[in-house]
């Protein structure tokens, strides 16, 4: 090992330290909490909390609407910041003022987007008041299977505008002599997006995949401040089914779940990292 790097070790360690005894301990407590009868009783009952969790109807549901909105939000979100930012590179000396307008949505803070919400998707609210004037039915948008729509909607107004500002500063590093070569290679538009913009953009595209999961994990908190602690069946998630565990006391099967959720999150985690690791090759 290089003197240099013996340096950039230590001062790295420190931080890794604290960081792992700040999530690592109370991680190793949440997994002795899993395989034990309760709080009070240390008995040790192996897999059985697992079992349970896994065969329960509300934690099946919570984690179906959890990676549908993951899922269907990131696969939405990503080429809508791509194309908004392509726009804004078009835009001259509004692009500031633009961006600034996309962004302002993600530190709103979730009592005013609830606010917001309800005067939209309410059951007397302005969507509703629109569909009517055209000669349609109003639609209980909280209460029914077009939940999960209200839910991307919302996911997407509020974190769109971040991945915009990632994928403006991926834009800005592109080398213009790559876009030049293609264009007297007789390339046209859209094979310099697909072959040299998209290529260029892969690893920022990834790394907004990690942040859009995360922040569609957030959602849980204007679901919770609108519909309480059991919403409609479309739009209970797992921090829904956690918190009522632990409003119950439930610990063991709380951090059954919470493990189980871990491991999954940690696995799409994984899967982004290779591929990130496979763009940044490639583009290199």
């Amino acid at each position: 090992m290089k003197h240099r790097e013996k340096i950039y070790l230590r001062l790295i360690l420190p931080g890794f330290l604290g960081m792992t005894a700040v999530y690592g301990i109370p991680y190793v407590r949440l997994f002795l909490y899993s395989v034990q009868e309760s709080v009070t009783s240390r008995h040790f009952v192996g897999m059985r909390n697992y079992t349970q969790v896994l065969g329960n109807r509300a934690f099946l549901r919570a984690l179906g609407n959890t990676a549908f909105l993951c899922a269907g939000g990131t696969l939405l979100i990503l080429p809508l910041s791509i194309l908004l930012t392509l726009l804004l590179f078009h835009c001259g000396r509004m692009q500031s003022f633009l961006r600034t307008g996309l962004i302002l949505p993600f530190f709103v803070p979730a009592a005013c987007v609830v606010m917001v919400w309800r005067v939209l998707f309410d059951r007397q609210g302005a969507v509703n008041l629109i569909l009517v004037h055209l000669g349609g039915h109003s639609v209980d948008w909280m209460g029914s299977p077009w939940g999960r729509f209200a839910l991307l909607c919302m996911y997407l107004w509020r974190n769109t505008g971040l991945n915009v500002v990632l994928f403006t500063g991926a834009m800005s590093g592109l080398p213009t002599e790559r876009v030049d070569v293609a264009r007297m290679e007789g390339a046209g538009r859209m094979q310099i997006f697909f072959l040299v913009t998209l290529r260029h953009l892969a690893p920022a595209i990834v790394f907004g995949s990690v942040l859009s999961i995360l922040n569609a994990f957030g959602i849980f908190r204007e679901i919770y401040l609108m519909t309480g602690d059991y919403p409609p069946g479309e739009m209970y998630l797992l921090g829904h089914y956690l918190n009522n565990m632990l409003r119950q006391m439930n610990y063991p099967r709380m951090s059954a779940g919470a493990i189980v959720f871990t491991l999954l999150t940690a696995a799409v985690m994984a899967t982004l990292y290779f591929l990130e690791k496979q763009a940044g090759r490639d583009e290199g």
